[in-house]
């Protein structure tokens, strides 16, 4: 065990103080001990031995001191083997309690001095520990009885009055979290982290393939140790659980584990499967491939879960690399990295019948090669060489378009014979050569960068669309890279499509030098309105680019401007005088860090050979070139511009000294912004160098694209008339122009918002509202969607991830009295929830008054639609069980699966939507409210909708997980039925209650004439028996009475009978009060019928 329990011991401390950090948590274990037999057990792939004998399951100490494979310690040898339990031999603290290290004679067991002997880790448990007794003894059976190399060794324990003690092997290196996350004196090496997974997964096949089968259940990196040669080696088993047995195929049992690793099924429905430990192993793969944790608050949008942020890059060879460790620094294999993510993804399938067993997922992993060179010497790396470029040409010039420079490839490892293997001169040129005919014959595409800090590319010019750019622009035919196109309030950015490597943590978290070179051109269409100008900007791989058309260069707005926080690196070619941020004059440049107030700045110019100052106008129209260099050694930043028929000036026009290592993070894009504010001009990049730790390649001059013609000669005196009559309309409306402009920087000022804490730590992301007016044309009435207490929903279609994608945004109303509450409510709880029977919430919105929630449009609409008022369209009870049974699914991960409690106050039919599968998915979290798992819901005001809503929530205002029940029965009744809760008809003159409706037919024996007539006579009728009582026994007035939602899925999965209703069953009408009573509170409803679906 040893230090590796110093991290667990954190986990579960976070565990046993039950905040909202981990959604399942140790907290709540109970799981008792489960009967197994297991027998010897040898992997095909594993030489060592393994065995374990049979399992009995221990109803007390008793049966466990009869075990010969564990020693029974007296607590006296335990307290003098760690001195006492003194706190300099503590290793670690969590909910179970506390482990220290220890110190026992090899051949008695009996206690030794410190220094001599066997080395131990000593678990001892609080006795108010959360683990609790039943968990101990899980342990003990497990441990005690399996063996083999890849578990954890318990050498033995002990239990005298309230005291337990487990005592086990020592691990000298730790959990393998304190290797992945935490910073060390080395960071493990890609031929480690392989060994690792292959002794993790020998483990885990061990227990699958056992007679009787073994689920682990919480497979996650604190509970990996390491012994001192990084064996992997599986430890802490007290959620163990012995798999199905005979024709079943699942065990079903309380969701107990660690969020970010439990599969989601398991989550979701408590059916627990071999396959989810292959789930949370490949989460666990996943981190050894990122060196990412699967979950982290202190990341943001959907990178806070590791799953949902790298699927999309796991199966995709180029982009690969964006999830790799950086730690790594390069040094791994693409193959086996390739193999190794297609596998993860393999085992993070949804649907769990998909992901491979575990037997597979070793042998794949014994086929990833690990370089030779990587395993001698495990911290060295591969050796790598590079490919040399022409002095005179960019390489690859003579290829297809768009090639890059200098990178690196990995150089093929020896054979076996020395004779196979050249000299490292040899080597080199024999690589060189065989690069070359490689690059004959294919496109060497722009290459990703390794993190080894070196990367160079060059554009003579963008001739082909196979560019390595990431372009909001246009691509002139003659490969002209315009930004903008000559009207005002434009944007254009390009932007190196790869991160490029600053720094490292080799070497001290010091920025890289580096070296850049371009040529650019601003053609306004009046020189009294040249635009804002151009700025080179170096900025977070994890940002984007999304500032506005003005001053701010489209790099910031008024909110992020200024921010440290920012990251940002930029050398601004400012055409546009502003106050704001004390600009010298219209016509200069400044190096910029995280402002737009310059840090240094000059007019625009270059000095001569002679040193003589010569003035340039930087929107004359006429190329110019500008180089920029870090000197990474002495801080110095260098800026020198000159025409392009000018050599490069010897004296800089800005030198300044500031480190910019704390600026820049180790992955950063490059490229060019501009705007346009309310100018017109055209701005154009001709062609672009970088390199990282080098000078930027030369640019051909001759080879440059040409800029358009300025216009003949014959038409300039025309123009001049033209602006001498239109200049002073042009000043009068720029003064006007100005007022206004100052009045929204005012204005937008004052509705800005700062974000507050719950927008920091919700999952979605946060849309401009630009994109979403665009989206939905500008809110018009034909894209409505529905309406209700809280405001509109519109239809839109959006370009997200490079496709066009349907949305649906609810506006809420100005004047709305539920929104802001209903608003917040609804971005902190279902912004981060995952559960595919839940919509999913992309993103949120705020502006001025406005608040605005995206979510995926639901193309079949709301389940109402489908039940309600003679419906053109009706669903057959298959697809009505389906939906019952996924709203159900979704209300128990609600209730239990996520890492707070969520009541959802309003189920009810309308509030289910239906996707282009007809899976039922709830929705509608407006009235939604959190607390921590194990404490009290707090008292608040009457929400929801009448005869949805549980009597003691009308009366106490208290909304639990049980009123939420009390929806789901109603829910199940309309279902059924195919009528509402609460409706008069000519049938229903005397009693207009749905409860009791069918609760008359029930006391006559014929419950099946209360289904929807709508329904075939041939429907399933347990089924729907089934549903009709439980609806029922949901919806009892007693909260006691009624299920909880772990139990309704038991009751719809027919895993145990649905008990018989009470005689005295109180249905809820006696308990309702009568909401056109004036002696009754107004209760706040939510009246929507039809949202984010196309059915009104």
């Amino acid at each position: 065990m040893g230090n590796c329990l110093d991290s667990s011991a954190k986990v579960d401390a976070a565990h046993s103080s039950r905040t909202s950090t981990s959604g399942i948590s140790k907290a709540s274990r109970s799981s008792a001990a489960s009967s197994l037999s297991i027998l010897s057990h040898n992997g095909t792939s594993d030489s060592s031995s393994s065995s374990a004998s049979a399992l009995p399951t221990p109803r007390s100490e008793g049966e466990i001191l009869s075990s010969p494979n564990l020693k029974s310690f007296a607590f006296n040898e335990l307290k003098s083997a760690t001195r006492n339990f003194r706190p300099d031999s503590l290793l670690g603290e969590g909910g179970f309690g506390y482990v220290y290290k220890g110190w026992l004679d090899e051949h008695t067991f009996t206690a030794s001095k410190p220094g001599s002997g066997m080395v131990v880790a000593v678990k001892k448990l609080k006795p108010e520990g959360f683990q609790g007794h039943k968990e101990w003894l899980t342990e003990v059976n497990y441990l005690g009885q399996l063996h083999h190399h890849n578990l954890v060794k318990l050498i033995g324990y002990c239990v005298e009055g309230e005291d337990r003690l487990l005592v086990y092997e020592f691990m000298p290196k730790g959990s393998l979290e304190n290797h992945l996350f935490r910073r060390g004196p080395q960071p493990l090496s890609w031929s480690l982290r392989m060994k690792v997974a292959i002794g993790a997964a020998r483990g885990l096949t061990f227990l699958h393939n056992a007679k009787s089968q073994v689920i682990y259940r919480d497979f996650k990196a604190s509970n990996i140790l390491l012994d001192a040669e990084f064996n992997a080696k599986l430890s802490d088993f007290g959620l163990a659980k012995a798999g199905p047995t005979g024709d079943r195929t699942h065990v079903s049992t309380e969701v107990m584990g660690t969020r970010g690793y439990a599969a989601p099924e398991y989550v979701a429905t408590g059916r627990l499967t071999a396959k989810s430990d292959v789930y949370s192993f490949g989460v666990v793969l996943l981190e050894l491939l990122s060196g990412r944790r699967a979950v982290d608050r202190t990341k943001a949008g959907v990178e806070q879960d590791l799953v949902d942020w790298a699927k999309p890059y796991l199966g995709d060879k180029r982009r690969l690399f964006r999830i790799m460790d950086t730690k790594l620094e390069g040094q791994y294999p693409q193959k086996g990295a390739y193999m190794a993510a297609t596998l993860a993804l393999k085992c993070l399938d949804r649907e769990a019948k998909a992901r491979p067993p575990m037997t597979e997922v070793l042998e794949t992993l014994e086929q990833i090669e690990v370089p030779k060179t990587a395993a001698r010497n495990s911290q060295s790396g591969q050796k790598r060489v590079h490919v040399p470029p022409s002095p005179r040409k960019s390489p690859g010039q003579n290829l297809s378009p768009m090639n890059v420079t200098r990178t690196s490839y990995p150089l093929p490892p020896c054979r076996e014979s020395p004779h196979f293997c050249p000299k490292p001169e040899e080597a080199d040129r024999l690589h060189t050569v065989a690069m070359s005919l490689k690059l004959a014959a294919v496109t060497l595409l722009l290459v990703e960068v390794a993190a080894s800090g070196d990367t160079s590319f060059i554009f003579n010019g963008f001739q082909s669309s196979q560019y390595n750019l990431t372009i909001l622009a246009e691509l002139t035919s003659n490969g002209l890279l315009k930004l903008t196109n000559g009207e005002s309030l434009q944007e254009g950015h390009a932007v190196y499509s790869s991160p490029v490597v600053f720094k490292n943590s080799s070497n001290n978290g010091s920025a890289f030098s580096f070296s850049t070179s371009f040529v650019f051109a601003i053609r306004p269409q009046a020189a009294e309105l040249s635009g804002q100008g151009i700025m080179f900007v170096v900025y977070p791989a994890t940002k984007s680019l999304t500032g506005l058309p003005s001053q701010y260069f489209g790099v910031f707005d008024p909110d992020s401007v200024g921010n440290s926080s920012n990251h940002v690196f930029g050398v601004e070619l400012d055409t546009s005088m502003s106050t704001e941020f004390e600009d010298i004059n219209d016509n200069h440049v400044g190096i910029d860090i995280n402002d737009l107030k310059s840090a240094a700045s000059a007019v625009a110019g270059y000095h001569n050979d002679d040193g003589i100052f010569n003035a340039l106008r930087l929107a004359s129209g006429n190329p110019i070139q500008v180089w920029l260099e870090y000197h990474g050694m002495n801080k110095q930043i260098n800026v020198t511009l000159a025409p392009i028929n000018i050599d490069k000036p010897k004296q800089a026009l800005l030198s300044f000294t500031k480190d910019l290592s704390p600026i820049l993070e180790e992955n950063m894009y490059v490229g060019f912004s501009s705007s346009t504010g309310m100018g017109t001009a055209s701005q154009y990049i001709l062609g672009w160098s970088f390199e990282i730790n080098g000078q930027s390649q030369p640019l051909e001059l001759s080879q440059l694209p040409k800029l358009p013609r300025k216009g003949d000669n014959k038409h300039k005196g025309y123009k001049k008339v033209v602006l001498a009559v239109a200049l002073p309309m042009i000043s009068l409306m720029l003064v006007l122009l100005v007022t206004l402009t100052v009045n929204h920087v005012i204005k937008r000022k004052r509705f800005s918002e700062q974000l507050e804490d719950w927008e920091q730590e919700c999952g979605p992301s946060r849309f401009r509202y630009k994109d979403l007016y665009l989206a939905t044309k500008g809110f018009r009435e034909k894209e409505l969607l529905g309406r209700g207490g809280f405001g509109k929903v519109y239809k839109g279609v959006i370009v997200i991830a490079a496709s066009k994608t349907e949305i649906a945004v609810k506006r809420v109303s100005h004047e709305s009295k539920q929104g802001v509450r209903e608003f917040v409510a609804e971005v902190v709880s279902i912004g981060r929830l995952r559960h595919r029977n839940l919509v999913p919430l992309r993103g949120y919105c705020r502006r001025k008054g406005e608040l605005l929630l995206v979510y995926d449009y639901m193309p079949n609409g709301s389940l109402d639609k489908y039940l309600f008022n003679k419906p053109k369209l009706t669903l057959n009870w298959s697809q009505r069980f389906r939906i019952i049974k996924g709203v159900a699914s979704a209300l128990l991960y609600l209730h239990e699966g996520w890492e707070q409690v969520v009541v959802h106050r309003d189920i009810k039919a309308s509030n289910v939507l239906l996707d282009a599968e007809m899976n039922g998915r709830l929705g509608n979290f407006g009235l939604a409210r959190l607390h921590d798992h194990g404490s009290n819901p707090q008292t608040t005001h009457v929400a929801g909708t009448f005869r949805y809503m549980a009597p003691e929530h009308i009366r106490t205002g208290k909304a639990t997980t049980i009123s939420d029940v009390f929806g789901f029965g109603a829910f199940l009744l309309e279902v059924a039925c195919g009528r509402r809760p609460m409706e008069k008809t000519e049938e229903w003159l005397d009693n207009a209650n749905l409860a009791d409706w069918v609760y008359d037919f029930w006391k006559k024996g014929g419950i099946l004439e209360a289904k929807d007539q709508n329904l075939s006579t041939d429907s399933e009728t347990e089924e729907v028996e089934l549903v009709l009582k439980l609806g029922l026994f949901c919806s009892q007035s007693e909260p006691t009475a009624r299920p909880s939602m772990r139990q309704v899925m038991h009751y719809l999965e027919r895993e145990v009978p649905l008990p018989h209703l009470p005689s005295t069953f109180r249905h809820h009408t006696q308990d309702l009060p009568n909401p056109a009573s004036p002696d009754r509170p107004l209760l706040q409803t939510s009246v929507v019928e039809s949202i984010l679906s196309g059915g009104r």
